[in-house]
């Protein structure tokens, strides 16, 4: 029996970059160390693997964004993992409680936004950002 969403794992360049900027987006890091050996290798299916590891948490939820660096193999980043309407996963939706606050400071960091804060017709008010390699967010106020 499933009984939850246990963390969100992102493959990342830059480890620092990227936990410095889900710092900026209030997580904490929690965890951080080498992964690599024959566990790491058949639970990816991967040859060789050698990389490191981050763990953050938000105080809002008990989801845990895994941050991924591989050294070896390396990854190759797919020219539309950025766009909004590509199949796969596309984002992750970060709940906030002043949107346009939070839409001013990010943008002030030199934030890359898709827009400005929009409303839906359902009343949630919402704006998309990319984050460090092409990473799709949302910021949420509902």
């Amino acid at each position: 029996m499933i009984t939850g969403i246990h963390h969100i794992n992102i493959v990342v360049s830059n480890l620092d970059e990227s936990i410095q900027f889900f710092e900026a987006l209030g997580f904490s890091l929690f965890e951080r160390k080498p992964v690599s050996g024959k566990w790491i290798e058949e639970v990816v299916g991967l040859k060789d693997v050698n990389g490191e590891f981050a763990g953050l948490k938000h105080g809002g939820t008990s989801v845990v964004i895994e941050l991924l660096q591989y050294e070896n193999p390396k990854g190759k980043r797919c020219a539309f993992i950025s766009e909004p309407n590509a199949i796969g996963i596309r984002h992750i939706a970060l709940r906030v409680e002043n949107i346009n606050m939070e839409y001013e400071r990010l943008k002030g960091m030199g934030v890359e936004f898709l827009s400005g804060v929009r409303e839906n017709p359902y009343g949630k008010k919402m704006c998309y950002l990319r984050g460090p390699d092409g990473v799709l967010l949302e910021l949420a106020e509902v």
